[in-house]
């Protein structure tokens, strides 16, 4: 016999596959949208909600919206894991995804995502420049050493949009070093070394992060401990000894900047450190023949100055300054400049070569270059006019980025006139104290010479002023005669 179940062995479901007030899928793991959604159960019901709905609506009701059974309490649950969560998570650092992060989070995702370091979320949002999901993951215990480490260094240098920050650099940079990062302990160094805004300089703390480093086999921090015992300062004497220690472990190493210091020391000889110019030269080739730029451009000084063991051979400080110009090195740009513009022994004046080399240092923001090219533009000479008006806007721009033999020269003309400037003592002596104010010998000298301004007087009317055409200069007399001298750079160490 056919029977008919009642209303009671009816099964009613519990759970719809929307939410009943957003009518959103209550579950959609493909969907990014619903990436760590909380679920909320009601009770005793037992209907299924977002949480976020299911809290708004029992502000103004007190029954379940599916059930109308009155709700007593409600059960938070958290979705599970999605398939993929890793790649999501690497994924969403790379992307700078704050909010799939912090779902993922939420759903109990490790916050290294299973990767070594180096590779982790953390170390993807910092490569990436994605500060705000950097310091997320950091917050919520990344425990990656190289992903600290490179955040710290973000800090530390600045990046797009994101301004260095030392005190936030030193903070991640412990982190990282309390966890064994050779290479956070040597930026803690080079932190100390060179301080910064409200971050004041600590040769000795340097000097211990970077024995730290160095004990781990940080090679950059072994070169930079000689660098540091090599230049000293005021309150951290020089130790030649122990800078040519250090020197000769990074160059075990083949670290070219420690070739190119050490043979510079070993050129000059010091205190405790008798000069060896054979083996000061053959580092010094070493390094250049490895690529390093800075080596370069001391064997092309050295070359045009005829010092220390070397001869003085101008083709051959040609040569190398050339390959260090090629490279990108401003100096050299500069002093192959020089060499062009002056010339010298078996060695001719080519100006339209010197004025490229000054140009190509220019562009690279060169005061010196700057400096260099205006006194050319003062005169010309064969093959390149003069060009009075763009030498002094490049004096000034030189001046404006501090230079001091700009400043100087500025003097000159404002005290002498010429190249379109009238004379004004007033102003020579603001230009001649500027300079004098950063250490150059001429201005001073220049500032104890310098006539005080005199009231204006009635002159006759065959008398002319020094900047008229009538004021007769000596032949070849430069506008700022006196002012203008050999601008070219020494022998400087790589760091």
């Amino acid at each position: 016999m056919n029977s008919v179940p009642s209303i009671e062995a009816v099964v009613v479901p519990t759970e719809p596959p929307i939410c009943p007030i957003c009518h959103d899928d209550l579950y959609s793991r493909k969907n990014r949208k619903f990436v760590g959604r909380r679920v909320a159960i009601a009770r005793p019901c037992g209907h299924k909600f977002h949480f976020k709905c299911l809290s708004r609506w029992t502000k103004d009701h007190l029954t379940c919206p599916y059930g109308r059974e009155v709700i007593k309490h409600m059960v938070v649950k958290n979705l599970p894991l999605p398939r993929g969560w890793k790649n999501q998570m690497v994924n969403a650092a790379e992307e700078g995804d704050i909010k799939i992060i912090q779902a993922l989070l939420q759903r109990g995702a490790k916050v290294d995502a299973g990767r070594t370091a180096g590779e982790t979320p953390l170390a993807l949002a910092v490569a990436h420049e994605n500060l705000d999901a950097a310091l997320l993951l950091a917050g919520r215990g990344a425990s990656d050493p190289i992903g600290l480490s490179d955040l710290g260094e973000l800090f530390l240098a600045g990046g797009e949009g994101i301004p260095a920050d030392l005190h936030k650099a030193k903070y991640w940079l412990l982190k990282a070093a309390d966890l064994g990062n050779a290479v956070a302990m040597g930026h803690l160094g080079y932190l100390y070394e060179h301080g910064g805004a409200d971050f004041p300089v600590d040769l000795r703390e340097a000097e211990r992060w970077y024995i730290k480093a160095a004990g781990l086999g940080n090679v950059i921090s072994i070169y930079n401990l000689g660098c540091l015992y090599g230049y000293g300062s005021k309150d951290f004497p020089v130790n030649l000894r122990e800078a040519e220690r250090w020197f000769l472990k990074a160059i075990v190493h083949e670290h070219t900047g420690a070739m190119n210091n050490l043979g510079f020391l070993y050129l000059l000889g010091g205190e405790g450190l008798p000069a060896d110019p054979e083996q000061g030269k053959f580092l010094l080739f070493k390094a250049a023949g490895l690529g390093n730029v800075s080596a370069m451009y001391n064997l092309g000084f050295h070359y045009e100055d005829g010092s220390k063991g070397f001869g003085k051979d101008l083709h051959e400080a040609e040569q190398w300054y050339l390959e260090a110009a090629e490279m990108g090195d401003e100096m050299a740009m500069n002093n192959l400049g020089y060499l062009y513009h002056h010339g010298g022994e078996g060695f001719p004046v080519d100006l339209r070569k010197a004025e490229h080399w000054y140009l190509e240092a220019v562009e690279l923001e060169s005061s010196m270059a700057m400096y260099n090219l205006a006194t050319l533009y003062e005169h010309g000479g064969e093959g390149l006019p003069a060009n009075p008006e763009q030498g002094k806007r490049l004096l000034f721009k030189a001046a404006g980025l501090g230079d001091a033999s700009a400043m100087n020269s500025l003097g000159c003309l404002y005290r002498d006139g010429g190249m379109g400037f009238e004379v004004d003592l007033h102003q020579a002596r603001a230009w001649f104290l500027k300079a004098a104010g950063l250490g150059d010998a001429s201005a001073m000298q220049n500032l104890k010479k310098l006539p005080k301004p005199q009231p204006t007087k009635k002159r006759g009317f065959d008398e002319a002023f020094p900047d008229e055409p009538d004021h007769i200069r000596t032949e070849g007399e430069s506008m700022a005669a006196g002012c203008a001298g050999h601008k070219t750079m020494g022998k400087r160490a790589s760091r």
